[in-house]
């Protein structure tokens, strides 16, 4: 049988629904075709945590930021991450609107199915049900192997002379680390909105405890370099310095996603369709001044950058570690700020492995997965979706071996996951703005960007399809194998095996979100 088309919107019903916001959540969710079966424990603060701590934006960039010198130098990264933060800040706008008006786990894709025309709703939802899932396991894999080589860089400081890196001793530690998400997510789930609100604590906290010594004790380089400096060690310059610019762009784009995940959330949260929103945009706004300024405060405190890429803890791939150590001169010192990094880079993994559960349990609901109905279960004892969060954890383990085999291979499917969360960002924003030139109506929630919104999604929409044709540069031309950005690659599979499973199996079962919903309140299929 073929499933029933998407449904005829219910705005008025939808509108007078969102204008009393999250006073009632279940009826919300009804209103959507979906029952409540997960519990609402998190609040504002506890959200706001998980969001800032899963993009953790001043720590990425205090692992990642040495790369973009070779690509446009000190200019490429203060202006190119000014550049990322309005229109980072745009989209997140843009998205948490949608948010407001269907604040569900399934996030993008019931969004774009929303706003979609009629007869392509399913297929859209799909297609991008499938994006959103990638997206969010390949971002999930990223924090557990920075982590993991992380720990592997310490012991190279510590002890230069006895120990070896190898590639399988950072699987195995990645291995630990995803494994542990298990006991975070499931056994001590009920304890996770605490746990975040802490972290959000030691987030800010350990912001200060870095940046202070760092620039008390470190070497301090000029105002000239680090706001006028550009460099083109990747080569660019044969064809255009500006050129060189635009692909150290990429490093300033992968640390601002994420903050989709309190979206993915929202059926754990108390008023989601405001407090979603608002955790949106605090984390964006949050995590952009802490991150601009441990740029500024790194610049200034690198001393010779030469000096720093030579040495053997920078060969094992985190030249920060050997600027925070020429700054304090002490392993015990390097260790501990170090650490503050490393403890939120590992529950940025398991916060993103709630947030790629929670969407892998959505999609699954509307039957968008192999063996969906057995996905879908949720376990009524703790109300989790438990055998989400471990397809989740098994996806995370085998994505590990990779690593054993090339480090190359397994970055390019962690690059790839920038690519795809910024397409399935994009794509309702874009259906949104198109629904609107056809003066079709649309449901908005409590939260409203009113007169800014042309503008806002004009924002996203120039910044992310300018922003993703770099993100499929290689780091220079004419790259080698090894060296190439395979993003295109990985995220055209992606495309391809959804539009080939639609027509295999998805056409026939998926379900799509906002179906009709009959007089039980539950989606009805022919």
């Amino acid at each position: 049988m073929e499933v029933k088309s998407m449904a005829n919107d219910h705005d008025h019903e939808h509108t007078a629904h969102t204008q009393h916001g999250g006073d009632n959540d279940a009826q919300q969710l009804s209103t959507l075709g979906y029952e409540s079966q997960l519990k609402r424990n998190f609040g504002f603060f506890s959200v706001l945590g998980l969001t800032t701590t899963v993009m953790a934006t001043w720590e990425a960039f205090s692992v990642v930021f040495v790369s973009v010198l070779a690509n446009g130098g000190a200019v490429a990264l203060i202006y190119g991450f000014i550049f990322c933060f309005i229109g980072t800040l745009a989209t997140c706008l843009s998205l948490a609107e949608f948010a407001s008006m269907s604040p569900t786990s399934a996030g993008q894709y019931l969004w774009a199915a929303e706003l979609a025309p009629k007869q392509h709703r399913r297929f859209i939802s799909w297609l991008f049900g499938w994006v959103t899932f990638w997206g969010w396991q390949l971002t999930t894999a990223s924090p557990a192997f920075l982590a993991a080589t992380i720990i592997q860089a310490l012991l190279v400081l510590n002890h230069p002379d006895t120990y070896v890196y190898q590639r399988w001793h950072g699987s195995l530690i990645y291995w630990l680390i995803t494994l542990l998400g298990v006991a975070i997510n499931i056994t001590f789930a009920k304890f996770l909105p605490k746990m975040e609100g802490f972290l959000f604590i030691w987030h800010v906290a350990g912001f200060f405890a870095v940046l202070i010594p760092l620039v008390y004790l470190g070497p301090q380089n000029t105002a000239s370099f680090v706001f006028t400096s550009s460099a083109d060690a990747g080569a660019w310059s044969s064809m255009s310095m500006g050129l060189a610019f635009c692909v150290g762009l990429v490093t300033s784009t992968f640390p601002f996603v994420g903050y989709d995940a309190a979206a993915h959330m929202s059926e754990e949260i108390k008023d989601a369709a405001k407090v979603v929103p608002r955790a949106m945009v605090a984390t964006i706004l949050i995590n952009g001044a802490l991150g601009f300024a441990m740029i500024i405060a790194l610049l200034f405190s690198m001393g010779d950058i030469e000096a720093v890429l030579e040495a053997p803890v920078s060969q094992a791939g985190y030249p920060f570690i050997q600027i925070y150590y020429q700054a304090v001169k002490s392993l015990n010192g390097t260790n501990a700020m170090v650490s503050v990094t490393l403890v939120i880079v590992i529950f940025a993994n398991w916060g993103l492995l709630a947030g790629a559960s929670r969407t892998t349990w959505a999609f699954a609901r509307d039957r968008g997965l192999p063996a969906s109905d057995y996905l879908a279960y949720v376990n009524p004892r703790s109300q989790l979706p438990v055998r989400s969060i471990i397809l989740c954890i098994i996806i995370q383990l085998l994505l590990g071996l990779i690593n054993i085999g090339s480090t190359a291979a397994f970055n390019a499917f962690v690059n790839s996951a920038a690519v795809t969360l910024y397409i399935s960002y994009i794509t309702p924003v874009v259906l949104g703005v198109w629904k609107r030139m056809r003066r079709e109506p649309i449901a908005y929630g409590p939260f409203q960007l009113g007169r800014w919104r042309n503008l806002l999604n004009g924002i996203a929409i120039i910044y992310t399809f300018f922003t993703c044709i770099f993100l499929f540069f290689p780091a220079a031309p004419n790259p080698t194998p090894a060296a190439m950005n395979w993003s295109i690659v990985l995220v055209g599979a992606v495309f391809v095996f959804a539009i080939f499973w639609w027509f295999v199996q998805g056409r026939k079962t998926f379900i799509g979100p906002k179906m009709d919903v009959g007089e039980t309140g539950h989606r009805a299929m022919e």
